[in-house]
């Protein structure tokens, strides 16, 4: 298979130059110039497009995907598949491709694209939306750049948004959590490279463990143990940053929340968390 790309944002540039370095990738669509000095043949625009490719990659935002296909199906070297790498995204956004007896898939690498690293898509989870007849294609195009496929059930797609939001919560959510354990040690005046490391690892690894047993995830602190007399100090020690008070504020609801759920608290320590948060938040 030879591929062409459209798009080379932070997951396309890693596909682009994955495919590149093992001699599958014909051309890139890069309208940036972030692949310039590489020696990736490129196109300015998908009217520019003269040769052809086995398979399209569409690697742009959400919003513009429908518009990418439709310019694609307009082309002469149209390709014989086409894929985008949306999570949220159905594969019926690429109907233009469709309609123009172009055959479509959809593939999504379960990972985070925050820093660039070789090993990106080593062993990682892509979710395939297709036919019969393009899922082999599609895992094909994963065996290169080095994942597992996982066929996506009718269920799943169903509300794909929602299997989307898992990565999200995985990575996103996550270090949005980490950003503020490294703002709140600068705030108390101390180094985070030296105080975070040690206990973000015990975390993780626990939370891993927890995973593969099938368990639910370790929950420890003053939330855990309905601790109030505690919460009202943590509240009460950032009231010069309401910023970061703010945070506390949401993520410690968040996190009574998920304990109520899962029978860790009762409704009576639920309803004390948020009482004590309501009457700090009235202040």
């Amino acid at each position: 298979m030879n591929y062409g790309i459209v798009g080379v944002g932070k997951v396309g540039k890693t596909v682009a130059i994955k495919l590149h370095s093992l001699g599958l990738l014909g051309w890139a669509v890069d309208r940036s110039g972030r692949l310039g000095g590489s020696a990736i043949p490129t196109y300015k625009s998908i009217s520019e497009i003269k040769a052809p490719a086995d398979c399209v990659i569409i690697a742009t935002p959400d919003g513009v995907i429908g518009d990418v296909a439709a310019e694609l199906s307009r082309i002469t070297a149209l390709p014989k598949y086409a894929c985008h790498l949306s999570g949220a995204t159905t594969v019926e956004v690429l109907s233009p491709l469709s309609l123009a007896n172009v055959k479509t898939f959809a593939i999504h690498p379960m990972q985070t694209f925050g820093i660039e690293r070789d090993d990106i898509f080593d062993n990682i989870f892509w979710g395939v939306e297709s036919s019969e007849d393009g899922y082999e294609i599609a895992c094909e195009l994963i065996a290169h750049l080095g994942g597992n496929p996982f066929k996506l059930s009718r269920e799943v797609l169903a509300n794909k948004a929602a299997y989307h939001l898992i990565g999200v919560a995985a990575a996103n959510f996550m270090q949005g959590i980490i950003e503020f354990s490294r703002q709140l040690a600068n705030f108390s005046g101390l180094e985070p490279s030296k105080l975070l490391p040690a206990i973000l690892k015990t975390a993780f690894d626990n939370s891993l463990r927890s995973i593969y047993a099938n368990t639910e995830v370790p929950i420890t602190g003053p939330v855990a143990r309905a601790d109030i007399a505690t919460i009202a100090k943590h509240i009460d020690s950032l009231k010069s940053e309401k910023d970061l008070q703010d945070l506390y504020l949401l993520e410690t609801n968040f996190l009574a929340n998920v304990l109520l759920r899962s029978n860790a608290i009762s409704v009576a320590q639920y309803e004390a968390i948020v009482k004590v948060i309501a009457d700090s938040e009235a202040l």
